[in-house]
């Protein structure tokens, strides 16, 4: 009897210097639903995106200090008029910053409020991790800026039914499983694959990558925009002649 499967897990990662340097960004395991707990975490209530398997962010929280200038971003908008906005702060492998947007905004100065906040960013320091969290920013003569966590969803695979029937082409006796890498773009199409744990057979090996452009993934998110990330599958292949 011939029978073949195929169990997916996901692990997130960034980008980092080089295509072959990598790092884990697993989220925690239970997604956050709880609004009070979404709020002290993410400094919003709003829930995350539907049927999504996300998580916080394996990034600790730093000092203020550390992120951006905060004296000086607080000078700057009590220069300005009463606002608020939810923002979302990122930096590349080289600890440079990468972006700062704007998630929630309480009027129309959000993105006054995200630019003063980028000017004013501070460099971290270049490691194999992920540097990405919330800012919650409020000018006027009260200004203040509060640091939280980010939300990330791990890329999942839609098709997988086309592992499936690749599977079914080939004959291979016993039991055997490949561990296989995708790179996974904000278009949820596969840029790069690599073999991470070999099954012992060639021909599984090399249909775990040759799959790779057939394959479709909902992107991964980064607070709520697509990004790259990587998916690791566990491709499981048991065949009884």
């Amino acid at each position: 009897m011939k029978t073949s499967t195929i169990r997916v897990s996901y692990v997130l990662l960034a980008t980092l210097i080089a295509a072959a340097c990598s790092t884990t960004a697993t989220p925690r395991s239970e997604p956050v639903t709880e609004p009070h707990l979404r709020e002290s975490l993410f400094l919003s209530a709003a829930p995350a995106p539907a049927n999504r398997s996300c998580g916080v962010a394996a990034s600790d929280l730093p000092p203020i200090d550390q992120v951006v200038d905060s004296a000086a971003v607080m000078d700057a908008f009590r220069d300005i008029g009463s606002s608020t906005a939810l923002l979302s702060i990122g930096y590349d492998g080289f600890g440079e910053l990468e972006f700062v947007r704007v998630l929630e905004a309480g009027d129309d100065q959000a993105g006054q409020l995200a630019e003063i906040t980028g000017r004013h960013a501070r460099s971290q320091p270049m490691e194999p991790k992920m540097h990405l969290w919330r800012l919650k920013v409020e000018s006027g003569p009260d200004a203040r800026i509060h640091i939280g966590h980010s939300e990330i969803c791990a890329p999942e695979l839609v098709n997988r039914e086309t592992v499936s029937q690749a599977l079914s082409s080939i004959r291979i006796d016993g039991a055997r499983t490949v561990v296989v890498m995708y790179q996974v773009g904000p278009d949820g199409r596969v840029i790069e694959s690599r073999v991470t744990r070999r099954s012992g057979n060639t021909t599984l090996d090399r249909l775990g990558q040759d799959v790779a452009e057939d394959l479709r993934f909902l992107p991964g998110l980064k607070d709520g925009i697509p990004s790259v990330m990587w998916a690791q599958i566990p491709i499981n292949y048991d065949v009884r002649f």
